[in-house]
């Protein structure tokens, strides 16, 4: 529910998420919290599980001065999860993360092209929602691939999430009225639609519904992935190539 309006540089109606107390320290020493020595491919129950314990925690203000919407997150995940045996050398760290979206996105007809890798909007539960381009196979198709995983470059040890099947616990579609995250343009993303009103959809994976414009997500079959082998750009499209064709998430 809501908490208190909260008094920092314009922040307004904080909402909690989850069962920690609200104003979480988010500050930079969190970023200093990594899990030790963790085995690979072995089912964690959740991230205060590991040693040291870490936490899951986002909160989701308004900042009206700023015209933003912001998330302070950790960056973890809310659920059980475990290490993929082939990102063993990194283990997940605990981030001090200041997400900001436009509070009033504005539409706009010109196809863009979405970054190729890196964050493409923020999940419900604070983590980040991942380009498709360097995943492996296995981290978009795999049973488990659902889990996400942690980063190993410079954003070191965050978790994010490739695969549309990220928002169900145990993996699975979330009904195409429910908002599973916010893209990073400021507009909502729900999910999958049937088979039969994908014609509904822009290249971008938007329509509008009640005079708002929002995005759904894709299953895997809906989009030209095809096991990593299908083309990501088609340069012969209406875009030029501007949208993808690995639109789990957003296709421009």
């Amino acid at each position: 529910g809501r908490t208190p309006l909260r008094e920092c540089r314009g922040f307004v109606g904080c909402t909690e998420r989850d069962g920690v107390s609200v104003y979480f320290p988010m500050d930079d020493t969190l970023t200093n919290t990594c899990a030790w020595y963790m085995q690979a491919e072995i089912e964690y129950s959740s991230v205060k599980s590991v040693s040291p314990p870490l936490e899951s925690h986002v909160e989701e203000c308004v900042d009206r001065d700023a015209g933003t919407r912001v998330f302070l997150t950790t960056n973890l995940p809310d659920h059980a999860f475990k290490i993929h045996s082939e990102r063993d050398f990194a283990k997940p760290c605990q981030s001090a993360a200041r997400i900001a979206i436009p509070l009033e996105p504005e539409y706009c007809e010109t196809v863009r092209e979405v970054p190729t890798r890196g964050p493409l909007g923020i999940a419900m539960n604070g983590v980040v929602i991942s380009a498709p381009t360097y995943a492996p196979p296995g981290h978009i198709t795999d049973p488990d691939a659902w889990i996400g995983h942690q980063y190993t470059s410079s954003l070191r040890g965050s978790w994010h999430y490739h695969a549309p099947t990220s928002f169900v616990i145990g993996g699975g579609y979330p009904p195409p009225e429910e908002q599973v995250g916010w893209a990073l343009d400021g507009f909502k993303i729900f999910g999958p639609l049937a088979d039969a009103d994908l014609h509904t959809l822009d290249v971008c994976n938007g329509r509008f519904e009640r005079g708002e414009y929002v995005y759904h997500i894709r299953k895997v079959d809906q989009t030209g992935w095809d096991e990593g082998m299908g083309s990501y750009c088609n340069e012969w499209d209406s875009t030029g190539g501007a949208a993808n064709q690995w639109n789990f998430f957003l296709g421009c």
